[in-house]
């Protein structure tokens, strides 16, 4: 099994990530000017409203495997087109919020 599969399995480790993985989650949205609904959206149909609202006060004590394989994943677009676009800061947050002609975007932003 890959180590990254192995660690979002392990009870222990997804508490140890939780937290900061929450924070992580609110900093970069809000850096992209994300709103709740779209938030909801990138966490899946496992968070309601009323536990993302929670999770703004005070992160939950750990998360599901779904959960943290999508926080990684988000995480992971980030850096990336931080990386992309390093030169200009707000350029990855324009690229996001631009439509977009390409697949899989079809004239919606992704």
């Amino acid at each position: 099994m890959p180590q990254a599969l192995a660690t979002a399995h392990d009870a222990e480790t997804r508490g140890r990530l939780a937290g900061p993985g929450v924070k992580a989650f609110f900093r970069i949205t809000e850096h992209w000017g994300v709103n709740d609904q779209q938030r909801l959206a990138l966490l899946g149909q496992s968070v309601a409203r009323s536990t993302l609202n929670e999770w703004k006060e005070k992160p939950p004590r750990t998360l599901s495997v779904d959960q943290i394989e999508r926080l990684r994943y988000l995480v992971g677009i980030y850096e990336g087109l931080e990386r992309l676009f390093r030169r200009g800061p707000d350029l990855s947050r324009r690229w996001l919020t631009t439509p977009r002609r390409d697949h899989p975007f079809h004239n919606k932003t992704p």
